[in-house]
């Protein structure tokens, strides 16, 4: 018997050691850069701090339980581009292989800048090391951390659990551009997930995109950075063990940080908003824990906040396979046609549209077509197609640099086929009206006016929960009221326009294209503060953007609006909006050097006679031609009777 209990008292032992063994540890890499040697790059107040602040408290065995996990710390000098990428590899001392085990949770914190290039599919998002050289792409790619890169080596380590906090969107990176902010994009957010099946994957963000994150002096910290370690050490923690679920952290830090915006808004005489946000890869039943902290819990439980739940990047390979396994899968044909349009290939979206009206001809995928024309016709064919040739609506192949033309009438046909599949689909009415003013020639067919603007309405009338109707509607008006000659009048038709495009904006806060055109109409009338915000909200976005030089765009309008608002101010606060002006053109002459794009934009749009009066010296002279009229116009379709 006693021999029996020995045994048993063994076992116990054994079954604890292993069970202590095999407990999940947590694998920390925390890196902070304010000091950036180059000089076309700014420095930063507490990012370095930001990072050592939270190592004392991950490192504190009265605060936190890493329950034998460990934390690196890489600040300033030390947060190289090579030691961050090695360091996040969490390799044991002269070993190749990883420390960390299946279980376990690797959690990483970035404080510094971050910057995101490019649009659509194509941009690129980087974290800026100490020793990062300047911000031209060609040197971001060879001296800055790629965030998509970054995370998917993290992938590859066999954790069961991601967690990644971001405090990387302060200021412009660049010297010398005043009051001119780096805001948020969902480029910078979409590059700071983590693409894993195995593990589940969570990202704190210091703000909402088209938001920047703030540093407060008298906090001695980024105000996001000073919330998590304040959560950790007294609050954010509803369980008796001590476990901080990420929801409730999530609580703790928007609570805590919106209540400093709303103090500094108090004080500096202008609106601050800084709005954290977590984001998963999928859903979890329970939200996942982040670690243990060791101290009595007393204060009731917070609330949990749910998480934006992002999909998994889905490869051009896996759509086609699901479309070749169900060719009418509509949910893989608009996940692949959205892929190729967000990459510029506008010609591979038409050879989409066809492949889903071929399998499933109804009033949606006519309607879809019939988009796919107008987008042809406005933009052309794109870059990067595998296309070489495009089908017209008349089943007529026909050379790519031929096809706008043909694209006009083929979008009026599909468009007018889908209303007569369903007479109420608010789908095809909006195709219908971008059709028609994709055709307006000079404005000289008056019922393509009256019968787009109608399809618009209609389109709202049919379905007012749709986001897409609101800003087709206000597109529409703002692009036939551009056109009139009458300031009053056409500042009254521009004013309508922005109505319907703020309820855009009201059912889908990240609209890219209602953000942009909304720049536009506020920078129409003038309206400095509107435009201003616009354009930060629209460059958030711009993921979701095709055109860089719409983008470009966009920065020249706020350069001028910059300039409006300095003609009001006197001393630091005119220079401020002038630096502000000068970076917003320097920007977008890196993405359109000639800015003959970005000229064409806005005369397309109605703006470019008006911005080039704000611009100073040597950018006033290039915006010096008329306006031009919207694309397409000047050339008649031959044979074609206006429906």
């Amino acid at each position: 018997m006693k021999q029996m209990i020995r045994l048993f008292a063994c076992l116990i032992v054994v079954t604890s050691a292993i069970q202590a063994q095999a407990a999940p540890k947590t694998w920390a890499l925390i890196v902070g850069v304010s000091d950036y040697p180059s000089p076309q790059i700014d420095n930063l107040k507490s990012a370095a701090k930001d990072a050592k602040d939270l190592h004392a408290a991950l490192t504190n065995p009265q605060i936190v339980d890493l329950n034998g996990g460990e934390v690196e710390l890489l600040v300033d000098k030390e947060a190289t581009k090579s030691k961050i990428e090695e360091a996040v590899l969490f390799n044991a001392k002269d070993s190749d292989k990883t420390k960390v085990q299946p279980g376990d949770t690797v959690l990483v914190f970035l404080a510094g800048h971050g910057v995101a290039k490019g649009v659509g599919a194509n941009g690129k998002s980087y974290f800026l090391p100490h020793d990062a050289r300047n911000l031209t792409t060609e040197s971001l790619d060879n001296s800055a951390v790629n965030l998509r890169k970054f995370t998917e080596k993290l992938s590859e380590l066999p954790a069961s659990q991601f967690v990644l906090f971001i405090d990387a969107c302060r200021e412009d990176p660049t010297p010398g551009r005043g009051i001119k902010p780096n805001t948020m994009t969902n480029i910078l957010s979409r590059g700071l997930t983590v693409p894993s099946a195995k593990a589940q994957s969570a990202t704190f963000l210091a703000c909402k995109e088209g938001q920047r994150a703030y540093e407060d002096e008298e906090l001695g910290n980024g105000v996001f950075t000073h919330a998590i370690i304040e959560g950790l050490k007294k609050g954010a923690v509803p369980q008796q063990n001590g476990d901080v679920e990420l929801g409730r952290l999530q609580t703790y830090v928007s609570q805590n940080v919106n209540t400093w915006a709303e103090k500094a808004s108090d004080t500096s005489g202008y609106e601050i908003k800084q709005e954290p946000e977590w984001v998963v890869v999928e859903k979890t039943a329970k939200d996942p824990v982040l670690l243990s902290v060791k101290r009595k819990v007393t204060e009731e439980p917070l609330p949990p906040t749910p998480p934006v739940v992002l999909r998994l990047p889905i490869t051009e390979e896996t759509y086609g396979e699901a479309i070749r396994k169900d060719p009418r899968n509509v949910e893989a044909h608009t996940a692949l046609r959205e892929l190729h349009r967000l990459q510029g290939r506008n010609a591979d979206v038409i050879v989409d549209a066809w492949n889903l009206v071929d399998n499933v001809p109804d009033a949606h995928a006519l309607s879809v077509l019939s988009r796919a024309y107008s987008r042809y016709a406005e933009s052309g064919a794109g870059t990067g197609n595998t296309a070489t040739s495009v089908k017209t609506y008349n089943n007529k192949k026909v050379p790519m640099l031929r096809h706008e033309e043909d694209a006009r009438f083929s979008a009026i046909s599909a468009a007018l086929e889908a209303k007569a599949k369903d007479s109420k689909s608010a789908e095809a009415h909006r195709a219908h009206g971008y059709a028609l003013a994709a055709l307006d020639i000079d404005g000289k067919y008056k019922k393509a006016k009256e019968d787009a603007l109608k399809a618009f309405r209609d389109a709202v009338s049919f379905n007012g929960d749709d986001p897409a109707n609101h800003l087709a509607l206000g597109y529409g008006i703002r692009f036939y009221g551009a056109q009139l000659k009458d300031e009053a009048a056409k500042k009254e038709e521009v004013s309508k326009a922005i109505t319907s495009l703020e309820k855009a904006v009201e059912l889908r806060p990240d609209y890219y294209e209602a953000h942009r055109e909304l720049a536009f109409c506020h920078t129409m009338l003038g309206n400095v503060d509107e435009a201003l915000r616009a354009v930060e909200m629209a460059n958030g976005s711009r993921g979701d953007a095709t055109d860089v030089g719409e983008i470009a765009a966009l920065e020249v309008a706020a350069a001028g609006m910059h300039q409006e608002a300095a003609k009001k101010e006197t001393g630091e606060k005119k220079e401020e909006h002038e630096l502000a002006s000068n970076g917003y053109m320097q920007d977008a002459e890196e993405k359109d050097k000639g800015l003959e794009k970005v000229l064409k934009i806005l005369n397309m749009v109605g703006l470019g006679q008006q911005i080039g009066s704000l611009l100073p010296g040597k950018w006033k002279d290039k915006f010096r031609v008329p306006d031009i009229p919207i694309p397409g116009r000047g050339k008649g379709i031959p044979g074609f009777k206006f429906p």
